[in-house]
């Protein structure tokens, strides 16, 4: 209603005035409001399709260390495409991953709790996303430690650690070392005679061989085709005539991790898979994936490690995809989107024999640096 904009079904409901099923969205002291409200007695334009547009947000500062109990102010900034920049921090949106670590007013000042650990704060506006990390260490003294750091997960592991107050424990033993690496590749224990073999070899890199020899077997291969199976569905369902194409995918599991397959073959050869179980047995997988909507969530989170399903209907709270992002994709989705490394991992052995002490309080982190797994 151009002629009276507060009597606009768009403000009387978004400020309360008029019950409605979304509740509450605004004051009407705010800038929202005043903001729609002369949007609406300016005749609601639509603008030009050459103004500038919003093609990213940036927050300042990203990172911040931070004790128990503090408080830190961010602001968010907007790009255009047209170069310019604006402070958009009293307009956009924020929600904290883990609210026992810290909380997030409407202004963008954190607070943060009596937990220690690490907690994303989201930004949003317009579509856009950006993230805000706050840091909370355990705030004790640090002893001196030494820790070799093998791997680039090894590294990553370190610095959250140092970042965090958390200190390794100690190198484990011999024994606890072979029956914890044995069943974290293989999934069962090693007989009495790798042990006795294990704990007589008096050689520097002993535990890296026992990794290595351990990637080669072919329990390693059963255990993680058993792991990829259950990602991928491989189900019968109770349907004898589901035998032979749950068997035989399987079996092609089991082969392409023994024969150290790169991910992005094993990926590419799944979704471009076509033909019978017999000659083709990764097509079995369409068995379970029947529409394209199961496709590209599947795809998303299966291959890539994204959680698209939710924006088929919301924008979800932690991630950047959006409705548009969400239906683009299904619309495109013609080939396989998945992109990977084909090396080959380091080894893990100072991941398995190092773990944050647990003779302190421990932190928690919901960002924090990736995990090491075999290959």
């Amino acid at each position: 209603m151009p002629a009276s904009p507060e009597n606009s079904l768009l403000l009387l409901k978004a400020a309360g005035q008029m019950a409605h099923a979304g509740g509450k969205r605004m004051e009407t002291d705010s800038d929202e409001y005043k903001l729609i409200k002369r949007w609406i007695a300016a005749g609601t334009p639509f603008g030009d399709a050459k103004d500038p547009v919003v093609t990213k947000i940036s927050v300042f500062p990203e990172h911040a260390l931070l004790t128990r109990n503090n408080r830190q102010q961010f602001t968010v900034r907007a790009h255009y495409s047209d170069g310019s920049v604006a402070d958009v921090t009293q307009r956009a949106q924020y929600e904290s991953n883990d609210q026992e670590i810290a909380i997030v007013d409407g202004a963008a000042l954190v607070r943060t709790l009596d937990v220690s650990g690490e907690a994303g704060i989201m930004a949003r506006y317009l579509g856009n996303v950006a993230v805000f990390r706050a840091t909370v260490p355990l705030g004790t003294p640090i002893p001196e430690y030494k820790f070799e750091t093998k791997t680039v997960v090894d590294k990553h592991t370190h610095a959250k650690w140092k970042e965090l107050g958390l200190v390794p424990s100690e190198l484990c033993s011999d024994e606890q070392f072979v029956r914890r690496v044995t069943l974290d590749l293989t999934g069962t224990l090693p007989t009495p005679d790798q042990v006795k073999t294990f704990l007589a070899d008096t050689s520097a890199t002993k535990r890296d061989v026992l990794v290595d020899r351990l990637l080669d077997t072919p329990e390693y291969a059963y255990y993680f085709a058993n792991k990829w199976a259950d990602v991928l569905r491989v189900k019968r369902r109770g349907q004898p005539g589901r035998a032979f194409g749950t068997f035989a995918f399987h079996d092609w599991i089991r082969a392409s991790i023994a024969t150290d397959k790169p991910y992005s073959q094993f990926a590419r050869e799944i979704l471009a898979a076509s033909g019978g179980e017999a000659e083709c047995p990764p097509a079995v997988w369409y068995t379970e994936v029947t529409s394209p909507e199961q496709f590209v969530d599947d795809v998303a989170q299966v291959f890539l490690g994204l959680r698209m399903a939710c924006a088929q209907c919301h924008h979800h709270p932690y991630e950047k995809w959006s409705q548009d992002d969400y239906w683009a994709w299904r619309l495109s989705m013609g080939g396989s989107a998945a992109r990977c490394s084909n090396s080959r991992a380091g080894s893990r052995t100072s991941r398995i024999s190092r773990q944050p002490s647990t003779t302190r309080p421990a932190a928690r982190s919901t960002t924090s640096a990736p995990t090491s797994r075999p290959r």
